[in-house]
Parts: C-alpha cells; structure tokens; sequence
C-alpha cells in the first residue's frame, strides 16, 4: 500500500505541476508542449481514476446508504464534476489541435477553444477544492516519505508560511489572469 501511495502522491504532483504550466501557452515550446504533455496529462489523469477505482465502487455502492457522510458524498460529487469537466477539456484540446491531430476538422472551432479555455480556468477552483478536501492525506504522506515522526514547532510555521504564499500568489494570479472573467466564460458557454 505504501508503495501505491508514493505513486500516487508522484502523479498528483506530477499533474499539479502539468496544469498550472497548461495556463501559460509559451511555456516550454508552447503548442507543441501544451499538446504533447495535454496527451501526457491525460493518461495520468485516467491513471489517477484507476488508482482510486477502489474509493469510486465503495462510495457508489454506498451513495444512497444513510450513513455516509455529508463530506464523503460531497468529495464524491466534486470528483464526478472533476471526471466531467477534465474529460471535456481532453475531448476539446484534442479537437482544436493544431500539433498533435492537425486534421481533426470539428466545424466550430472558437466554441471548442472558447470552453476548452474556460471550463479549464473552473476545473482550477475544482482541483483546489480537491486538493483541499484531501490535504490531510498530503501531509501525512509527506510526513512519511522525510521519516517525520512528530510535528516541530518550526515546520509548522514553515508550513503555514508557505500555504499564506501560495494563496496570496494565488490571489495576485487571480487578477493578473482575469480569472474571474474566465470563470463566467465557462457559465455562459454552456448557457
């Protein structure tokens, strides 16, 4: 188990990495490593799935059992957006693309680039929510991997002041990208 754990702390990383640098379309030879590592991402994202397949079949099984918790139908609901919107934004980057499927003629182009730019500034608030709901997992394998037994007072601090960077950088991101603006693009394509 430890092992599968360290695999999937590895690609969550791994597709973090991937998706924040999806957002700057020069980055790394820009279309041809949008598209290349898109496919990349891809694969782990249905990786990521199969990994977790194990959580999916229980809470489906138990969706409807009194029971469960509020957070775990929650959790569950949120990963059925995320498997909608990220399925969406594979489907359409594969459809607008100009490196890897060149021929792939889909009519409405501009919709197609229009949601797949919008329904991935949304699945960004989702990922965060995820990232969120399962932050405790993170720390405790993070924990794990650098053999910290008990908490130090000065890596908390050091923990907490890298969260309050994180979210502030993210907060000036947030302006300097027109997030907002973004985020309403992904409501009134669908509207």
């Amino acid at each position: 188990m430890k092992k599968i754990n360290d695999v999937k702390l590895a690609l969550d990383v791994v597709m973090g990495v991937l998706f924040v640098l999806f957002f700057n379309k020069n980055v790394l030879g820009g279309l041809a490593f949008h598209e290349i590592a898109g496919l990349f991402f891809a694969g782990a994202y249905v990786t990521h799935i199969l990994l977790n397949l194990g959580w999916v079949k229980r809470v489906t099984l138990k969706m409807f059992d009194r029971r469960l918790s509020w957070r775990v139908r929650g959790s569950y609901a949120l990963n059925f957006l995320l498997l909608v919107s990220m399925t969406f934004i594979i489907v359409s980057g594969i459809m607008v693309s100009h490196v890897v499927f060149p021929n792939i003629n889909v009519g409405d182009e501009g919709w197609f680039k229009m949601t797949h730019i919008s329904v991935s500034f949304l699945v960004l608030a989702l990922i965060g929510i995820h990232v969120g709901l399962h932050w405790q997992w993170v720390v405790n394998m993070c924990k794990k991997m650098t053999s910290v037994k008990k908490s130090r007072a000065w890596m908390r601090y050091v923990a907490q002041g890298v969260t309050l960077i994180v979210l502030l950088f993210g907060l000036y991101q947030i302006n300097q990208t027109s997030y907002v603006t973004h985020l309403k693009s992904s409501v009134s394509a669908f509207g």
